[in-house]
């Protein structure tokens, strides 16, 4: 497929696009296959294409729910094993200075539940 890009005469193809294209064909092709159907189908009214779309948002929310509670998990290993490699543990406590350059004493477990806390 062939794309202008700001120089008027000449054409490039950018492959992110094609990637993305093909990927619309591919679910249209298995659509198709799946349902017997295609999207110029004429038998749903508009509420009808409104509740589908409804439905995948809603997937589409959950998809997103769940890599955020996977990512969390992979945060808190990778903070875990870092600990570990440190020799840091809940109960160490580190010597930090404030804005105004006073010192202050912060437990890392302290700082484990402000970074891990649920929102």
């Amino acid at each position: 497929m062939w794309y202008r890009t700001s120089t008027a005469d000449n054409l490039q193809t950018d492959p992110i696009v094609d990637r993305v294209i093909n990927k619309f064909h591919d679910r249209s092709q298995a659509g198709i296959k799946k349902y017997g159907t295609m999207l110029t189908r004429d038998d749903l009214s508009t509420l009808d294409w409104l509740k589908h779309l409804q439905e995948e948002l809603q997937d589409a929310t959950l998809y997103i729910e769940r890599l955020m509670i996977v990512n969390k998990q992979i945060e808190r290993v990778a903070v875990h094993k870092f600990m570990r490699a440190l020799n840091i543990t809940p109960s160490s406590k580190f010597e930090i200075t404030d804005k105004d350059g006073n010192p202050k004493i912060i437990l890392v477990a302290d700082l484990l539940k402000e970074t891990f806390k649920q929102q």
